[in-house]
């Protein structure tokens, strides 16, 4: 994905392409961290009942099972199926829009720049894919953790979804859609921005394999972006967890209540085991993506 400058506007064919790498990538990174975001979510939205990682790991494994790490997963993989067909196909289709000329792609100030703001505009639009999903996945997580304390039956991803269906409706999928469009925006910029830096970089000033520099590049980004967005992220889970949470206008209010009860460290909380997901995760994504792109290069 970071060679394509210039062609045609729309290309049905090439972004047909875009899509099915996504997926292949999406699949990859989900199960790849998805243990590792079930730990966040829960340090995020109970960090009275949990109080670090490895605890967080050992206390759900020991209390639910170590299957409980991937609970939510099909929302997620189904979530992520969905953001990164929409994320890649978005941004590669803004690259043809905006091509970018060979002086740019070797370091010219607009091939610096522009990765970034493609990535936020990819970033905006996207978040109304993903938000059913996070809300679904969110909940899932939180919902198992209180029925093995209460030792009630473990909903499923589904049971959510109709939970929150039946209860809510449609706003009820778009709870704390404004912190969702705020992270993803940011995410996205960092995300693909710095990639595609790191990716020209390391081309230039080393002699690294593609695969190497794909999976270096793809993992590093991951960190970068997650770095950037964890003070977004904390109270957009808590917010998305709440059941009494209104699809806009409580992003600010939570923001500054995780501030105001837990510090600047709570808008951090869940940060070290979405740093350590963040980078084989999309260290996974990336290489799956750019692996399968190639393979589909000629057909």
């Amino acid at each position: 994905m970071t060679e394509e400058a210039g062609g045609p506007m729309f290309n049905a064919k090439e972004s047909l392409k875009d899509v099915a790498a996504s997926v292949v990538g999406a699949v990859a990174c989900c199960y790849t961290g998805q243990p590792f975001d079930t730990v966040k979510v829960r340090l995020q939205a109970r960090p009275d009942e949990y109080t670090g990682m490895m605890q967080t790991f050992y206390k759900t494994a020991e209390a639910e099972g170590v299957a409980a790490l991937w609970k939510g997963s099909v929302a997620v993989v189904t979530g992520m199926i969905m953001e990164n067909a929409a994320a890649f196909g978005v941004n590669e289709q803004l690259k043809r829009v905006f091509p970018q000329s060979a002086q740019d792609l070797d370091g010219g100030a607009q091939g610096l720049f522009q990765p970034f703001m493609l990535g936020a505009l990819t970033g905006s639009l996207v978040s109304f894919a993903l938000c059913p999903s996070e809300i679904v996945k969110t909940r899932t997580q939180l919902e198992v953790a209180n029925a093995k304390t209460s030792g009630l039956k473990a909903p499923t991803s589904m049971d959510i979804l109709k939970k929150v269906w039946r209860l809510q409706g449609m706003a009820g999928l778009y709870t704390g859609i404004d912190a969702q469009i705020a992270r993803d925006g940011l995410f996205y910029a960092v995300f693909f921005g710095s990639y595609e830096i790191l990716v020209r970089a390391f081309r230039k000033h080393t002699s690294l394999p593609d695969e190497a520099n794909f999976f270096i590049s793809g993992g590093l980004a991951g960190m970068l972006g997650w770095g950037f967005v964890m003070p977004v992220d904390v109270p957009k889970s808590i917010i998305q967890g709440d059941w009494r949470a209104r699809p806009v206008g409580d992003f600010g209010g939570a923001f500054s209540e995780v501030f105001r009860t837990r510090g600047l460290s709570g808008l951090f909380s869940g940060s070290f085991p979405a740093l350590v997901r963040s980078f084989p995760a999309n260290a996974a994504l990336f290489l799956g993506y750019e692996l399968t792109r190639r393979g589909l290069k000629d057909i």
